[in-house]
C-alpha cells in the first residue's frame, strides 16, 4: 500500500487505516481480492481509495469495473467486482470517482513476518463502541 505514517499506511492521496496490531505497523504490501472491495462515492475515516471507473464489463452473474487510481500510484489497473444489483443502485458510469475501502486484505509486512496478517474491515477502534461508514 505505501509508507507507515500516523497510524495508517499512506500513498499519496490515498490511505488504510488497518485494525491496531503490531504486525501493521509498519510499511508494507496490501493485498485485496478483487471480490472484496467494496464501492462509495464516499470515502471513510477507516479508507479512502480515489479511483476513477475505466470500465464496466458484464461477465455471466458479476460485473467487473476496472478502476484507475487517482492522485496516487499504482503498478496497475485495480478490479472490483460486483453483482448486477449492487451495480444498478450504485450506478456507476465510466470516469465517475468513486472510492474503494477493502473488506478483507492480507497484509505482508516489510520487515519480520513471513506469512500474512489478514486484516478486516471496517472494524471497531479499540475502546469504541461505534465506527464510522
Amino acid at each position: 500500500m505505501g509508507e507507515w505514517q500516523n497510524g495508517q499506511w499512506v500513498n499519496g492521496s490515498a490511505f488504510i487505516q488497518p485494525p491496531e496490531s503490531d504486525a501493521t505497523r509498519q510499511s508494507g504490501l496490501l493485498y485485496v481480492r478483487s471480490h472484496e472491495l467494496a464501492l462509495s462515492d464516499k470515502e471513510n475515516s477507516q479508507a479512502s481509495l480515489p479511483f476513477e471507473v475505466v470500465s464496466i464489463n458484464p461477465v455471466g452473474a458479476e460485473v467487473r469495473v476496472e478502476l484507475a487510481p487517482v492522485g496516487w500510484q499504482s503498478q496497475e489497473l485495480w478490479e472490483a467486482k460486483l453483482s448486477h444489483r449492487s451495480l444498478s443502485e450504485k450506478r456507476l458510469s465510466r470516469g465517475d470517482q468513486v472510492f474503494a475501502t477493502p473488506q478483507v486484505g492480507y497484509f505482508f509486512a516489510s520487515e519480520g513476518q513471513s506469512s500474512p496478517s489478514v486484516l478486516r474491515w471496517p472494524f471497531l477502534a479499540p475502546g469504541s463502541l461505534m465506527f464510522e461508514i
